[in-house]
């Protein structure tokens, strides 16, 4: 662990004890990140959810997770000029469904 994160994750100990901050679950997810130029287009796939089971500790490097919806990938598009056309006719395809969805709601649903 580099310096600079054991020096942030002491702040965050300290702020949590200060304030008697607790965590209500952990949430882990694998993330694939794609990035189109043209209108700064930010495309994320989020899956293998997985969420804390009745353990809340952040700091414990090997907590033990459990799987939520091993078959709930999110699609994320974030932009911040306009959405080019190419990218708006890829999402027209496939079997989606469209609407939110929290990976913290479904985590706090296992939790």
């Amino acid at each position: 662990m580099e310096h600079d994160e054991r020096t942030l994750i002491q702040d965050l100990y300290h702020q949590m004890m200060l304030f008697q901050l607790k965590p209500v679950t952990v949430v882990d997810y694998e993330r694939e990140v794609f990035i189109y130029r043209y209108g700064n287009v930010r495309v994320t796939f989020d899956g293998n959810i997985k969420t804390s089971f009745r353990n809340n500790d952040v700091l414990i490097p090997d907590l033990a997770m459990v799987e939520t919806n091993p078959n709930v990938v999110i699609l994320e598009v974030k932009y911040d000029e306009f959405l080019p056309d190419v990218i708006k006719q890829l999402l027209q395809v496939g079997d989606r469904r469209r609407g939110t969805y929290s990976k913290y709601q479904i985590s706090r649903m296992y939790g």
